[in-house]
């Protein structure tokens, strides 16, 4: 609201438009003898037509159709004039559509391209070019200085780029352009062309390919069947445990009594406790249980790193273990005592790659009894890192080792001392810390990285889409096994998928791939406390933002990566800036920016990479969802 000076009064007719609220004026109604209260304020929104200033006392000079600024009268004009009132004549074009809000799938659209004090024109013409194909024509040539395009029906076909030209007889040409992404079917709408009703029931929402999508509890076609007895939750996937003659809540699984009955355990004479003592358990006990155990890991896990011979300084309290590890074994002395190799096990080749602080080298594994295997001995120098002062290398070594380890003392052992893991998670040979340079010795596959092999495969005119996404399958399934034993990755992208002889992706690199690639891939960022380079192209929306990790945010992840794919091995860029910084991408990825559609990639596999980048994690389809997925594809 503007402010005026004391005593200054300001007449209706100055103000122009004017809103009431918040003066009390108080009237005496003598006849019914009662008081009523009337709240009055005045808010200044803007100077009546042609005027301007400070009281709106003055007239505007603009012309021709410009609009005047209310406070100090400058011009904004109208495509075609120029000058300090707009009256001077500037050959111009513009374009524009109608309607020019709510354009959704199936309506219809007009295209006018106008061109203004433009003399003696050759030809206005309108050209499209597509956003899945990047092939361009020309839909209208007319000699007017107007033309029109109609779109009857609309659908993701017509998305692209529409061009508006006017060529006058002196071979001058002016241009304007509008980029047309229509993706929303009308309120009520789904399906590929829009035609089917939703009508959702009970809170459900209307998804333009999924249809009716219900609120816990709900499920049916139109969200009107409750869920059946015994489930809950989203989509009623949930299984209720309630005992006895208890009522599962279909929303969110609480058992509940009914009233007038006293509800017993099956089996058990045993009545329920009151809810008061489960409110108790769950305010007190269980957090205090929980702070306990993650207390008794870390300190298992720093006695283990002391008697390896390590030296992990200044740890911050929420150490990034604590909610990625939680599920690792707390016998980490025997764990890697288990695993213990010898330098002189090893005999290196050459290098494969390397970093500031770390660095990966070709060797061949000498094992008693058998034939030497070929394997990648990452190493991190620690006299690089008493140079540099840096205990973050340090941290992701054994970071690394520690979920490795985890991976392969949980399956299933075969025979003799063989130690398989996932067939799709580089396998682990063993780790070196009783001497320098501290090692972790993996398998190696001999076609390198995805996203060199991705880059390889341009020149390859047999490698198909299909035979690419058959590699991101296998990665999925490498998901689905860090989901069980709740590992997150936090950095899955095609640079730390490894591809072996055979064509088998194998997810790897759980700490050091960082320090081997460039600043392009990863942008030193403060996140928790510390100042880490991060791959922010690859993160998700809650990890930008708050710094969270989970199964949810590495299928985030996983997107990007099936986005790698889809373009061979270009780096991911959005549309705005080609480094976003990681305030910027947060407000991006808030406002629905996401990595556009590649040009040949199918619309059914976009449309599955979209998914991995809800915003809400709980949307994200799960590993197992992902890789049912892939295998359907048809290209």
């Amino acid at each position: 609201m503007r402010k005026y000076p004391e005593g200054h009064s300001a007449n209706k007719g100055q103000l122009g438009v004017i809103r009431e609220r918040d003066r009390e004026d108080k009237f005496n109604l003598t006849k019914v003898n009662c008081e009523v209260s009337v709240s009055v304020k005045a808010e200044v929104v803007g100077c009546a037509g042609g005027r301007y200033g400070g009281r709106c006392e003055k007239d505007c000079i603009c012309k021709n159709g410009a609009r005047c600024h209310s406070f100090n009268g400058a011009c904004l004009c109208s495509p075609g004039w120029k000058g300090v009132a707009c009256d001077i004549p500037a050959p111009a074009v513009f374009i524009r559509v109608i309607p020019q809000e709510n354009i959704y799938i199936s309506g219809n659209l007009t295209v006018v391209c106008t061109a203004v004090n433009v003399e003696n024109i050759s030809v206005v013409t309108i050209t499209f070019r597509s956003a899945y194909t990047n092939m361009t024509e020309t839909l209208v040539d007319d000699t007017a200085n107007t033309a029109t395009y109609q779109i009857p029906f609309m659908n993701s076909s017509i998305n692209g780029v529409y061009l508006c030209s006017v060529t006058a007889l002196d071979g001058t040409t002016l241009q304007d352009r509008y980029v047309l992404n229509v993706t929303e079917c009308p309120p009520n709408r789904h399906g590929e062309h829009c035609d089917k009703l939703c009508d959702c029931e009970n809170g459900g929402r209307c998804d333009r390919w999924e249809g009716c999508v219900c609120v816990p509890g709900w499920t049916g076609a139109k969200c009107n069947t409750s869920c059946p007895a015994g489930t809950f939750g989203q989509d009623c996937q949930e299984h209720c445990r309630c005992e006895g003659t208890e009522w599962c809540d279909p929303v969110n699984g609480t058992c509940i009594c009914r009233e007038g009955e006293t509800c017993t355990k099956t089996g058990s004479s045993e009545t329920k406790p009151p809810s008061g003592l489960y409110a108790l358990l769950a305010l007190f006990v269980l957090p205090i249980a929980l702070m306990s155990a993650v207390l008794l890991r870390r300190r298992k896990w720093r006695h283990a790193v002391e008697e390896m011979g390590t030296r992990v300084l200044n740890q911050p309290e929420q150490d990034e273990e604590m909610h990625t590890l939680i599920n690792i074994s707390c016998d980490t002395t025997d764990k890697v005592s288990r695993w213990e190799l010898k330098e002189d096990d090893l005999t290196l080749e050459r290098l494969v790659g390397q970093g500031s602080f770390g660095y990966v080298i070709l060797a061949r594994l000498n094992i008693p009894n058998k034939e030497p295997v070929m394997v990648a001995a990452k190493s991190v120098s620690t006299a690089r890192l008493e140079e540099g002062g840096d205990t973050q290398w340090s941290r992701d070594f054994y970071r690394e080792a520690d979920i490795l380890i985890t991976l392969h003392e949980h399956a299933e052992v075969l025979d003799g001392d063989e130690r398989p893991v996932h067939p799709n998670i580089v396998r682990l040979y063993g780790v070196i810390t009783e001497s320098e340079p501290k090692r972790i010795v993996l398998e190696y596959a001999a076609q390198g990285d995805l996203l060199a092999y991705l880059r390889k495969s341009r020149d390859n005119t047999n490698m198909t889409l299909k035979d690419l996404v058959g590699l991101a399958v296998g990665v999925a399934r490498a998901l689905q096994e860090l989901e069980v034993l709740q590992i997150v990755h936090r950095d899955v992208a095609a640079r730390n998928v490894l591809v072996t002889d055979d064509n088998v992706a194998k997810l790897a690199d759980f700490g050091l791939a960082r320090d081997v690639y460039t600043d392009a891939m990863y942008v030193r960022t403060r996140q928790a406390g510390r100042d880490e380079p991060l791959p922010l192209k690859w993160m998700s929306l809650e990890s930008l933002r708050d710094g969270e990790y989970t199964c949810q945010s590495d299928v985030w992840s996983f997107g990007v990566l099936l986005w790698e794919i889809a373009t061979r091995g270009e780096e991911p860029h959005y549309s705005d800036v080609a480094r976003p910084s990681c305030r910027h991408l947060v407000w991006l990825l808030k406002e629905g920016g996401r990595l556009e559609r590649p040009d040949g990639c199918p619309m059914e596999l976009y449309r599955l990479v979209s998914k991995c980048w809800h915003e809400k994690p709980s949307r994200r389809p799960s590993a197992t969802e992902l890789e049912e997925k892939l295998n359907n594809f048809n290209v």
